[in-house]
């Protein structure tokens, strides 16, 4: 639809957390060809693991946690997958104890960037009970400005 009414051959899409992952599934089923770059923002590409898979149910549903985890059928099936031929961008959170490492509350900063991928880090802290602010605060322009300067840098830039 976007194809047909911008009349231009090829898409951006600009995805957040688990739209990211469903991004890279569609491509991977339906081909890349109409993507011409997908930038991810606090996408857990690699799956959430520990302590996050016991409260992502009081936050996200139950269905779409079960499918984030690390190990899951829906994160093997995406890691065994073709790498796409679209231009990947990670823009990731850094700040946060996630898990045993730094990250965004959910995804840990390693388990958010991809090897194929130009990735980008935003730093910022969690406050909150659950520790996530920072998961959604990074598409908050107020608060983290960084993430509309990597926009508009990966929005410019063209590929080689």
């Amino acid at each position: 639809l976007v194809k047909y009414r911008t009349g231009k051959d090829k898409v951006i899409i600009i995805a957040h957390s688990m739209g990211g992952l469903v991004a890279r599934s569609y491509m991977q089923i339906f081909g890349d060809e109409p993507v011409y770059k997908l930038v991810m923002i606090a996408v857990p590409n690699h799956g959430i693991e520990g302590s996050l898979n016991s409260y992502c149910p009081l936050l996200g549903e139950r269905k779409e946690c079960a499918d984030m985890a690390a190990g899951s059928i829906f994160m093997r099936r995406l890691e065994a997958g073709q790498v796409p031929e679209a231009h990947l961008y990670t823009i990731s959170g850094t700040g946060c104890i996630t898990g045993n490492e730094s990250g965004d509350g959910i995804s840990s900063l390693q388990a958010s960037q991809l090897p194929d991928a130009k990735n980008y880090v935003v730093e910022g802290s969690c406050s909150s009970f659950f520790g996530t602010d920072l998961h959604t605060d990074i598409l908050n322009i107020d608060k983290h400005s960084k993430t509309m300067d990597y926009l508009e840098i990966i929005l410019r830039e063209k590929p080689r």
